[in-house]
């Protein structure tokens, strides 16, 4: 089980953890350009939850093709040209952090 403050806030084997998480909060996307930082700026007004992840920029989404679509056309809007959006799988820290930020928002 996963604990936050002392409650339980899920149970479940990792891939159920991690299914429960995309249901919830979106497939995760991985936007690899030269200009992250500039790709960045352009996003965050249209995504929100978009941020640096080493050299590339992450953000959840409930609709992962339409949302590859919507940046590409951002980031050419804004002359960034040649990224690269790829679905990696969730990793088990994304997953709680995920799971601990619903949490947050249920029992604040």
């Amino acid at each position: 089980g996963l604990m936050d403050h002392g409650r339980l806030i899920a149970i479940d084997c990792p891939a159920g953890l991690k299914r429960d998480s995309e249901r919830r909060s979106g497939k995760l996307l991985e936007i690899h350009t030269p200009e992250y930082g500039l790709a960045l700026d352009v996003l965050v007004s249209d995504f929100p939850g978009a941020s640096l992840y080493g050299g590339s920029i992450r953000l959840r989404s409930l609709s992962p093709m339409d949302d590859k679509r919507k940046v590409l056309s951002l980031l050419g809007r804004a002359g960034i040209t040649g990224a690269e959006i790829s679905m990696p799988s969730l990793s088990m820290d994304e997953t709680f952090i995920d799971f601990i930020r619903n949490a947050e928002t249920t029992y604040a």
